[in-house]
């Protein structure tokens, strides 16, 4: 059984340069004190941050981890929908991982700039 956990959306919406963040709800549906590592997939895992990376439950408990996305502000980043996936990953039953995937919403990536002349 391992773990459990349910994203609080499935999609949010950030601007290059800005955050946005989400929150996951993890839950220890095994037999045993676990250790739960969260962790984001995907295009926007270079981008990604889970707080707190890693949590600790007793069977039954529950936690709330905060995703938080800052794509940063700079050309290479690709708009639109991004998708990604949150692993929550049991230390100790490590067959009872789950995956919870959704989407980020990227906007443009929009600098202008002048000269002198």
């Amino acid at each position: 059984m391992g773990a459990m956990a349910s994203l609080e959306t499935k999609t949010v919406s950030v601007e290059p340069g800005n955050v946005a963040s989400l929150r996951v709800k993890v839950q220890n549906n095994g037999q045993i004190v676990d250790e739960f590592v969260v962790d984001v997939l995907g295009d926007a895992a270079s981008w990604a941050s889970s707080n707190p990376p890693m949590v600790r439950l007793f069977p039954g408990q529950e936690e709330v981890v905060t995703v938080t996305f800052q794509p940063p502000r700079a050309a290479g980043v690709r708009s639109g929908d991004v998708p990604f996936a949150v692993r929550v990953q049991p230390r100790q039953d490590t067959a009872g991982s789950t995956v919870e995937e959704g989407v980020v919403s990227v906007g443009a990536f929009v600098e202008a700039t002048a000269e002198l002349v």
